[in-house]
């Protein structure tokens, strides 16, 4: 055991330094950054760094202080529903909290009476929930359709799910009322269950979808909402506390992205939608139309209105993909999260277009002018930018054919993508079914190069279930 005067400081001494070093931090850094910073550490956080340019304390912990930690206009006394973000304050110098809602938004704190919830609570434990599964991925939480049904595979509605049940219907009423809409028109109903530490992360809610109404049942919880406007960001934290409902409707809807960290204990929510075309519904990826992929491309949108090249696997690519990584690398330097050498050219013996694939993971897609700016110097061309996708960013090599794809840390993308080349790396006869699709799709005429890659998707979703 270690003596009361051992050399090594404990962990609370280690706190009280750290909490002097950033208390010292702050008076360097002047009264304006030292407001996104509690007075001092409550929890000691080994993620902490200092930035080269400035030796003020960046850390970031959870956002939990104490009563004490709080500045002043955030009192243990706060009622809970619209709030600035604590994170949004801690944000970088581009990123500023807005005090109003976004537009659309609209906030109930008691939607439902604890009666009303127990009641629900009661039929939802004995519910039998689905795993969700994304890009091949399964998520964290779990879910249970109702009226409308929708695969996040296949990214669309489909009208297989079970019937609304009555047990529902007063729940309904009470969205539909406060969303002002009919409760007939709420015609999906989207029962989750979020064990600790399940989240959402940062989205819109599908096109398929019109407005969005929630209710939030057992344990409290924030949704964060963020807009990128003027080459600035703007952010927003809502918290939900038990019995609590919003709609989504509007520029909060369609404009600004929102996500639910990580719970910290049970948790279970329902959300009602509606269809914006009910005549609609597909049970299968529709190809991205003209339109949507005008909306994407950065630039002229070339047709390519001919059949796609196939060529056998080039000991070559690797060296291409290296000489890339190097670039990349010295244009980004500690930026870059992850580069890894994905799609086909990345699977020795396999078949593909004579175009490398590379994967750039960095801290947040959606900010561009931390990286945007240093990969054109390079030579790189921007060309696709999704923010309804992962925040996903293309960009076109200088002097080789690639596809570099920009992805956020923690995206779920980023582990789709590798599990899909690792296991065909590892599996011939996945690779050898892979290649055989491709080759037969390839004949083909193709008005864009992106409806041939729609066209696989089926067969990508089968190797992905596969590799677990």
């Amino acid at each position: 055991m270690r003596s009361a005067r051992s050399s090594a400081p404990s962990r609370h001494e280690t706190s009280r330094r750290f909490s002097r070093r950033c208390s010292s931090s702050r008076r360097r850094a002047g009264t304006a950054r030292s407001e996104a910073f509690p007075r001092r550490c409550t929890q000691h956080c080994s993620r902490r760094r200092m930035t080269s340019s400035h030796r003020w304390c960046r850390w970031r912990c959870s956002g939990r202080s104490s009563a004490r930690s709080r500045p002043s206009g955030e009192s243990a006394g706060i009622p809970c529903g619209f709030r600035r973000s604590a994170l949004a304050r801690m944000a970088s110098r581009r990123s500023r909290a807005v005090a109003d809602p976004p537009p659309g938004l609209v906030f109930q704190a008691e939607l439902l009476s604890p009666t009303e919830e127990l009641d629900a609570l009661r039929t939802i434990d004995a519910l039998e929930f689905h795993e969700i599964r994304m890009h091949g991925v399964v998520a964290k939480r779990s879910a249970r359709h109702f009226g409308v049904d929708y695969d996040y595979e296949r990214r669309a509605a489909v009208s297989t799910a079970d019937p609304i049940p009555e047990w529902i219907e007063p729940v309904r009423a009470r969205a539909a009322g406060l969303a002002e809409l009919a409760p007939e028109s709420l015609v999906e109903v989207l029962v989750q269950r979020y064990p600790e530490g399940a989240q959402i992360g940062w989205h819109r809610d599908a096109p398929a979808f019109g407005t969005v109404v929630g209710v939030s049942l057992l344990s409290a919880t924030r949704m964060r909402f963020r807009r990128d406007v003027d080459g600035a960001r703007e952010s927003y934290e809502l918290e939900l506390p038990p019995r609590s409902g919003y709609v989504l409707a509007g520029d909060a809807r369609s404009k600004w992205q929102h996500h639910v960290p990580p719970t910290k204990s049970l948790r279970y929510s329902i959300t009602f939608r509606t269809l914006r075309n009910p005549d609609r519904w597909s049970t299968s990826p529709p190809p991205m139309t003209e339109e949507q992929l005008r909306a994407v491309v950065v630039g002229e949108l070339k047709k390519h209105d001919a059949p796609v090249t196939i060529v056998d696997y080039d000991p070559e690519w690797p060296r291409l993909f290296a000489r890339e990584e190097a670039r990349i690398r010295a244009a980004l330097g500690d930026d870059v999260v992850a580069l890894e050498h994905v799609g086909s050219t990345s699977v020795p013996g396999l078949a593909a277009k004579a175009i490398i694939d590379i994967l750039l993971v960095v801290a947040d897609a959606a900010d561009e002018p931390a990286y945007v700016p240093r990969l054109e110097a390079a030579g790189y061309v921007l060309r696709i930018r999704e923010p309804d996708w992962f925040e996903h960013r293309l960009f076109k090599g200088p002097d080789t054919n690639v596809n570099l794809h920009v992805l956020p840390r923690g995206c779920e993308e980023i582990d789709r993508m590798l599990a899909f080349r690792n296991r065909l790396r590892t599996h011939d006869d996945d690779r050898a079914t892979y290649e055989r699709t491709k080759r037969e799709l390839a004949q083909r005429e193709w008005r864009y190069v992106q409806n041939y890659a729609d066209a696989k998707s089926e067969v990508v979703r089968d190797i992905l279930r596969r590799a677990g």
